[in-house]
């Protein structure tokens, strides 16, 4: 995906990034999200783990008020008591980069539409 977050981008933002995955039979071997704006690199290859600027990453521990990314209206579904645990966060257009947050920790979840495309999770999905 060239622009995974196209929004993001055309608004400034720094929450896009290009997508890059090597795929095979249906299944991601290694992927890439050079994120320019925010001057960082995830890269991660299947069994061998994820890594963000050259550091090995790794997600959160569970936390009793979760950082949860995605579409309002997603979040907005869920049922009372548990939205209310739910620290408002700004949305973050690019699905890729929201599952690389998650994978390094900043988010403990993000949620994604059903009718997300593949070239937007062939490279974060590792």
């Amino acid at each position: 995906d060239p622009i995974d977050g196209t929004r993001a981008f055309l608004k400034g933002r720094s929450t896009w990034c290009v997508s890059v995955a090597v795929v095979e039979d249906g299944v991601s071997l290694c992927g890439v999200l050079d994120c320019p704006a925010k001057n960082s690199v995830f890269h991660a290859q299947a069994g061998k783990g994820a890594w963000q600027d050259g550091r090995l990453i790794e997600v959160r521990k569970p936390s009793d008020r979760p950082l949860v990314g995605g579409p309002k209206a997603l979040i907005g579904a869920l049922p009372e008591d548990l939205r209310v645990r739910l620290p408002d966060v700004p949305y973050i257009p690019s699905l890729a980069y929201r599952i690389a947050i998650v994978a390094n920790g900043e988010f403990d979840a993000t949620f994604v539409k059903p009718d997300s495309h593949d070239w937007d999770l062939a490279a974060a999905d590792i």
